[in-house]
């Protein structure tokens, strides 16, 4: 017990006169402002901004197993949004009181002793590094950044050791404060967004003879997919519109009750894997145009730990420092530090959680537990 308090009392002197270098605020990625995905196309994005969105399972409908949907409404639209983890990528943020070009020797040092040969091939103005196996470069956090904000490194296929170099480069990032978030291969996705009418009506063209024997498609079974929508879709009922030769063009399927979105999505999906018929819709432009980060949300940012402030993956007398200065005089904590500090979660730092902190540097609880 005198032990523990010589260490206490070592630990409230050093509130007010350790150094601490300052850490600039970011706002949190307001989840309900879902509209943003769609003005960027396909690009990279981070597991948390599909947090609040419907997933679907299409994946009984031939759908690939590594791909996810998510449903998302708004006023004017139905839309799923596909994403597929970028398995091979990633992808970390710098602190935005660094200057990127500044760190930039200092990041690439970090992965070479990783990847030794990543200063093969340099980019113009030192934006990206580049080997046989691997590619470093600047990327941003969000779509039509004006200047680079994050890195992402990519790996080629076959690449055995990813384990030790994901947590080799976490650790040489975050101990050197370089970072502010961090995502390790799987946590972001690739992405696009498709949109669709919100009514209850799903519309189709039915394919021609030609046009299915020019493209070795079997021609669609109307009376087929009739009988299969009365089976397995009751709610929905099933009107065909003929040319004047009596030919069968296109078909309206349209729910007779409540409207379901996810329902009509997976309908949609049905009849084109079992009979082929095509539903139209639109899909956001295709540029790369970056990965956007939410902070914090289902975890996979790995520098969130509970009471690590200052973001170097460790519990130490600088995390209740930090949490103590933001608290004192204002410096400022970023979103991840911020959720970090919030150790008891009540939605907001203090002093509750700064004692927490202090309490399990000195050894009075562990993994914040009495002991």
């Amino acid at each position: 017990m005198k032990n523990i308090m010589k260490k206490t009392i070592a630990a409230l002197l050093a509130f007010s006169c350790l150094p601490l270098s300052g850490m600039a605020a970011e706002g949190a990625f307001d989840h309900m402002q879902f509209n943003k995905i769609f003005g960027w196309g396909e690009g990279g994005v981070t597991w948390e901004v599909l947090d609040n969105m419907e997933e679907i399972d299409l994946q009984p409908y031939g759908t690939p197993p590594e791909n996810h949907y998510y449903m998302f409404v708004d006023r004017s639209y139905l839309y799923l949004v596909g994403a597929t983890p970028r398995d091979n990528t990633l992808f970390f943020v710098i602190r935005d009181e660094l200057d990127m070009d500044a760190v930039t020797d200092t990041v690439v040092d970090v992965v070479e002793d990783y990847i030794p040969d990543i200063r093969e091939h340099v980019g113009i103005n030192n934006c990206s590094f580049s080997c046989d196996t691997a590619t470093l470069k600047k990327s941003y956090t969000e779509a039509m950044a004006s200047a680079y904000t994050a890195f992402q490194l990519q790996l080629s296929d076959g690449v055995e050791n990813k384990a030790e170099i994901e947590s080799g480069i976490l650790l040489g990032l975050a101990r050197k404060h370089l970072i502010s978030e961090f995502y390790g291969f799987g946590e972001t996705a690739h992405f696009y967004t498709m949109g669709y009418d919100k009514t209850a009506k799903v519309s189709y063209s039915i394919p021609d003879d030609e046009y299915c024997e020019s493209n070795g498609k079997e021609k669609v079974d109307c009376d087929a997919v009739e009988a299969y929508i009365k089976e397995n879709y009751p709610d929905y009922s099933v009107e065909f519109q003929e040319n004047e030769d009596g030919v069968r063009t296109s078909c309206s399927i349209e729910c007779t009750g409540t409207i379901d979105y996810s329902r009509k999505l997976k309908l949609i999906y049905d009849l084109e894997n079992r009979f082929g018929l095509y539903y139209s819709y639109f899909m956001t432009p295709c540029e790369v145009s970056g990965t956007l980060t939410a902070g914090t949300g289902t975890g996979h940012n790995k520098l969130e730990k509970k009471g690590d402030v200052n973001l170097d993956t460790e519990i130490g007398i600088t995390d209740v420092i930090a949490l103590n200065r933001n608290l004192m005089v204002g410096d400022p904590l970023c979103c991840t530090a911020n959720v970090n500090a919030d150790v008891n979660g009540d939605g907001t730092p203090d002093e509750t959680d700064s004692l927490a902190i202090l309490k399990e540097v000195v050894e009075i609880t562990k993994d914040f537990q009495p002991q």
